[in-house]
């Protein structure tokens, strides 16, 4: 129970918390699905701009797959998407 008593900072501060979608809200966990896929698409193509900055070994093959990963995840929002 000790462990219980204090609280971490990810706890405590909302901002830093990711949102949590209302399980019982399809739409809830719909748009926080939604939203996620999106972030991770972002965060990717940044990883992508950064490495195309970069002279470093293995680097081509890096910006294949994470091209592939963006291709995929965009193309499933897209039909997602589409579906509702």
């Amino acid at each position: 129970m000790a462990a219980l008593a204090g609280h971490t900072k990810e706890l405590d501060d909302p901002i830093a918390a990711p949102s949590q979608p209302d399980l019982n809200e399809y739409e809830s966990v719909r748009d926080h699905l939604r939203e996620r896929l999106r972030q991770e698409v972002s965060d990717l193509e940044a990883r992508v701009r950064h490495l195309h900055a970069q002279n470093a070994p293995h680097t081509a093959i890096m910006l294949n797959s994470y091209q592939r990963v963006i291709e995929r995840k965009k193309a499933f929002l897209d039909r997602w998407c589409a579906d509702t």
